[in-house]
């Protein structure tokens, strides 16, 4: 009888470093078409410039609890300056004009630098312009109440 062969490691299949280097390479292209792809559509977002005519503030309730949750209030406070400027600032400011809602929430869906000091608002992308708008209008009327 003749003696078995133990079959060697590589023998009969790809090699191990082919393998990894076939996932490596996967995986740094995927990442590669991601930031080729993906970011620069987000960036290439252009300022929003005009806005529909705003209806109204319907539900300040909502409003409220939406611009709670929304992450503003992590720069924002109603009369307490954290990062960015309070809401009682921004209704002087606007002169607690609820005409001018819209060019309170483009400055939200925009961002900007230089308006409040030097600290950047970066765009909020994630909110849609009718949000910005009720968020703004809120923030106008309700401290227009105050003054």
């Amino acid at each position: 009888m003749t003696e078995q062969q133990q079959p060697s490691e590589n023998s009969g299949g790809v090699p191990g470093i082919l393998v990894i280097g076939f996932i490596v390479f996967f995986v740094v292209g995927f990442v590669a078409l991601i930031f080729l792809v993906a970011v620069p559509q987000a960036r290439k977002k252009t300022d929003i410039t005009t806005l529909a005519e705003y209806p109204g503030l319907t539900n300040p309730e909502l409003i409220a609890e939406k611009l709670n949750t929304s992450g503003c209030l992590s720069c924002h406070a109603p009369d307490i300056k954290i990062i960015g400027p309070t809401w009682e600032e921004i209704s002087k400011r606007y002169e607690a004009d609820p005409r001018r809602v819209n060019e309170v929430a483009i400055n939200i869906l925009n961002g900007g630098q230089g308006k409040w000091g030097e600290i950047p608002m970066p765009k909020q992308v994630q909110l849609t312009p009718e949000e910005a708008q009720d968020f703004a209008a809120y923030i106008l009327q309700t401290y227009q109440k105050e003054q």
